[in-house]
C-alpha cells in the first residue's frame, strides 16, 4: 500500500464518520497513522484500525508480511480479540479459507472481525 492508497483509505473512511468522532478529528488534523488507528480502535472501528496497522507496517517496511498477505493484516489488527481456543483461532491455525474464518468469528461473537474478513473477501473477488 503506497501513500496514495493510504490517503484514499482515510478519505473514504472519513466520509462515514460523524463530526464528533475522535477518529474523524485525527484524520482531519493529519495525525499519524498510529494515532488514527488508536482512535479507531477506541471507537470500535476495528476494520479501519486493522487496515491502518497494515498500511503503517508496509510503509515502514515494504517487505513486511502484510504487503503480500492482506489476511495477515486483518488478523493482526484483531490479535488481542481472538481467544486461543476459539473456533476462530483453530480455523486460522489450520489455514482455513477467509469465508470459514469469518463464519467462525461470527460464531465466536467477534463480529467486527467477521465484517472485516467479509470485506477482504469481497475485495479478493473483485481482483
Amino acid at each position: 500500500m503506497d501513500d496514495n492508497a493510504v490517503k484514499n483509505l482515510l478519505v473514504e473512511s472519513r466520509r462515514g464518520l460523524p463530526a464528533t468522532s475522535k477518529t474523524a478529528a485525527a484524520i482531519d488534523r493529519g495525525a499519524s497513522l498510529e494515532e488514527i488507528s488508536e482512535c479507531a480502535t477506541e471507537e470500535g472501528l476495528h476494520q479501519l484500525a486493522a487496515a491502518l496497522f497494515g498500511a503503517e507496517q508496509e510503509l515502514d517496511n515494504p517487505h513486511y508480511e502484510l504487503a503480500t498477505d492482506p489476511l495477515a493484516g486483518v488478523l493482526a489488527g484483531f490479535r488481542g480479540h481472538i481467544a486461543e481456543r476459539s473456533k476462530t483461532a483453530k480455523a486460522i491455525a489450520r489455514g482455513a479459507t477467509i469465508a470459514e474464518i469469518a463464519e467462525c468469528a461470527e460464531a465466536d461473537g467477534i463480529h467486527d472481525l467477521a465484517t472485516a474478513l467479509f470485506g477482504l473477501q469481497q475485495e479478493a473477488t473483485k481482483e
